[in-house]
């Protein structure tokens, strides 16, 4: 049917990704009792988005899959609500 589409690596904002950067560092600044650089900072973040990027796009796929089906179920029926009966010689 359609070709498969190969994973796009997750990308994020300019300004997303320094948030994050920050809060991670502040993660382990409150948390660990650790100052983290921010080289340190963005690799790890980095070894996350890969390790968990694609499971994640993963579920948010199977998730909208199912929402789509739901919702096609649903207008599926409506549709069929409205049909109008057939007489014999319709056939």
């Amino acid at each position: 049917m359609s070709k498969k589409q190969e994973f796009t690596r997750v990308e994020l904002s300019d300004l997303r990704r320094k948030t994050v950067l920050a809060n991670v560092q502040e993660f382990f600044r409150s948390e660990l009792d650790m100052e983290l650089s921010i080289f340190k900072a963005i690799n790890l973040t980095d070894f996350f988005m890969k390790e968990i990027g694609a499971p994640i796009y993963n579920k948010a796929v199977k998730d909208s899959t199912g929402i789509i089906a739901q919702r096609t179920a649903h207008v599926e029926s409506e549709l069929y609500e409205i049909e109008e009966p057939l007489r014999p010689s319709d056939d």
